[in-house]
């Protein structure tokens, strides 16, 4: 119903790491590059509610030249004069997930019809949350990278919130806080313990209430 639109939604979130004056995306480049495809159309239709960013500002890695090119092309709306030969050069990844933009948009719409284009876009500048987690400095960067690709999930909710709870701490309590956690989580795991384990962690408590 119509009082949804007034519910913030949460996509996901993103996993960063600050060098200097910019951010290496860690897990979620997916995430931020549709994101900015979809500002991109939006300021394409003057549907933008929030000041225009007019300019991508996600550097993909030198391997990928085609990619900064094709933001390019299309932040600055050339998707309509460039020649077939350079149309070629662009990754077809992301100009077929821009090119169905407008679609998603008439479709959401039609299916919501409380909701026209202009509301739509609305509702995702001002409702649509992502959240960011910095990883905590010295982190080993390729590792956590590695793992995280070989997920190939979301993070789960009790992952964000140690990740959150760590970043706030300072840093020679942040490997402390980790094994205590840890432990507190394998305790409440049973697939992750055996009954030995649980009895004796159970005959302490015990005693430390007697006492």
């Amino acid at each position: 119903n119509s009082s949804g639109t007034d519910t913030k939604l949460l996509i996901g979130s993103i996993v960063l790491n600050q060098d200097s004056s910019c951010y290496d995306v860690i897990d979620g480049q997916q995430r931020l590059t549709t994101l900015h495809l979809i500002n991109a159309y939006l300021n394409k239709e003057n549907l933008n509610t929030k000041p225009k960013i007019t300019k991508c500002n996600l550097d993909f890695c030198d391997l990928r030249p085609d990619y900064n090119r094709c933001m390019e092309v299309i932040y600055q709306d050339k998707v309509a004069v460039i020649n077939d030969e350079e149309m070629k050069m662009l990754p077809e990844s992301l100009m077929s997930v821009y090119n169905a933009i407008p679609t998603i948009f008439k479709e959401v719409s039609d299916k919501y019809n409380y909701l026209n284009e202009s509301e739509l876009a609305e509702y995702f500048m001002e409702k649509v949350v992502v959240l960011r987690i910095f990883v905590p400095s010295g982190t080993d960067l390729n590792h956590y990278f590695q793992v995280m690709n070989m997920r190939g999930e979301q993070l789960e909710k009790h992952e964000i919130l140690k990740a959150e709870l760590i970043s706030k701490l300072d840093e020679d309590k942040r490997d402390d806080f980790a094994k205590q956690w840890d432990e507190c989580s394998a305790y409440f795991s049973m697939q992750r313990l055996d009954p030995a384990y649980l009895d004796s962690k159970s005959d302490s408590n015990s005693e430390k209430l007697q006492d």
